[in-house]
């Protein structure tokens, strides 16, 4: 479900919630800028970006107080946020073949490295690091393995 949505059916709420809701502190903790959930596949694909009489804004300040009461702290509560929006901008991350001798390989698309850069920042981790993981696989033959 995460990963794509039958017609006109929304994906999880919290993701809609959490970039319509989010204020300005924490749309920049969490590298929104002025994206909306249309700038999102996760939440685009569908066509199905808002229910009827649904406000996301109000549900996400009812979620964000719920967790409160539930103990997280806020640097607990914006953890959880920066996960969720971190799997929003992996699932922006598009890859182009590419040819590497005799194997196949691939690439992270161009226009998507803004992505990439933003889910590694949030994530905590380096960028080449989870480009390589991303792009590149191992085979193991004969004793002796093989990157490409």
């Amino acid at each position: 479900r995460l990963i794509a949505q039958p017609g006109e059916e929304r994906n999880f709420h919290i993701f809609f919630q959490l970039v319509r809701g989010a204020d300005d502190d924490l749309r920049a903790h969490l590298l929104l800028d002025d994206l909306t959930v249309d700038d999102f596949r996760i939440t685009s694909q569908s066509g199905c970006n808002e229910i009827r009489g649904v406000d996301d804004k109000k549900e996400f300040q009812h979620v964000d107080q719920a967790m409160d009461l539930a103990g997280f702290d806020e640097k607990e509560r914006y953890d959880v946020y920066a996960v969720l929006v971190s799997l929003m901008y992996l699932g922006n991350v598009k890859f182009n073949a590419k040819d590497i001798g005799k194997a196949e390989g691939s690439e992270v698309d161009e226009g998507s490295q803004k992505f990439l850069a933003k889910f590694c920042k949030l994530m905590c981790v380096e960028e080449e690091v989870v480009n390589r993981a991303l792009t590149s696989r191992t085979v193991a033959a004969g004793g002796e393995s093989i990157v490409t």
